[in-house]
């Protein structure tokens, strides 16, 4: 008897100190959580099923807790959720604060994207505005949607393409695509062909002007020697004409005085009226 009340007795001592135990760390936990941190506020449209206690990650590192979840009913409905976080933890003003899940159906947590280079911090107690979460419906939504509309389209193609007329029309068009390809090929080699052929021809043309090259030197200096010694010439010619030009301009100022003196002394007609000067004359 004494025997069997003292194993009850151990299990009972044990049972009761896993018991103080326990509510020593319950009361350890509630009691950090109450003196540290800060908490803020998130304004949402919709949360996907986020619970209080669901972790806060910052780059998926969890820093905090979600503390409460309210809803404030209005023209629409919004839901302000407050977030418990570390001391050392500080967020930008324009992070990046929305809610998503682990894994399709894992639990729900409030990430937290940090932004670049932020120099304004959330105070304590302030309230920003959250990104919603895309519920998994409307995915699910989507895709019966997107199934929905190929049916349609597959059934819309197979009464297109059903009748036979179509059918023919269909393979008339595809034939004629073929030679349509065939001859556009043909077309190509030509191209190709004829492409040779002109390179071909502006080598030729190309070897031509490299093997006549030194003939054109030498007809250019040639000519360019012909045109200069034809500037020589012609510089003597007027050099020429200029020692000419004003001897015979005198002589002719000459003539012209000694036959106005003529006319004016009228020798002409004397020597005229000498019929013997005249028979003289045109005798000699």
């Amino acid at each position: 008897m004494k025997k069997g009340m003292g194993i009850e007795f151990k299990v009972g001592f044990f049972i009761i100190l896993g018991i103080l135990a326990l509510l020593l760390y319950l009361f350890s936990v509630g009691k950090f959580g109450e003196m540290g941190g800060y908490e803020i506020k998130v304004e949402f449209n919709y949360v996907g099923g986020l619970d209080i206690g669901s972790p806060v990650r910052v780059s998926g590192v969890r820093v905090g807790e979600v503390k409460d979840i309210k809803v404030l009913y209005g023209v629409k409905p919004t839901v302000i959720v407050t977030l418990k976080l570390k001391p050392e933890v500080k967020i930008g003003k324009h992070s990046r604060i929305t809610i998503r899940s682990l894994g399709i159906i894992g639990e729900k947590y409030v990430e937290i994207y940090p932004s670049v280079e932020e120099k304004e911090i959330i105070l304590p107690g302030e309230i920003v505005r959250g990104i919603d979460p895309l519920p998994l419906e409307r995915f699910v939504n989507m895709g019966e949607d997107i199934i929905r509309n190929l049916n349609a389209v597959l059934l819309s193609i197979r009464k297109i393409v059903g009748g036979k007329d179509i059918q023919r029309n269909i393979k008339e068009i595809l034939e004629n695509s073929n030679n349509a390809i065939v001859k556009a090929t043909d077309f190509l080699k030509r191209v190709n062909s004829l492409s040779d052929s002109i390179e071909n021809t502006n080598k030729e043309i190309r070897e031509t002007i490299i093997a006549i090259r030194p003939e054109i030197k030498r007809l250019t200096g040639k000519a360019l020697s012909f045109i200069s010694e034809g500037e020589k010439t012609f510089s003597m010619l007027n050099e020429e004409i200029e020692k000419i030009k004003t001897p015979a301009y005198e002589t002719v100022i000459e003539t012209k005085k000694f036959v106005e003196r003529l006319q004016k002394e009228g020798l002409i007609a004397r020597l005229m009226e000498e019929k013997e000067l005249v028979d003289d004359l045109k005798k000699q």
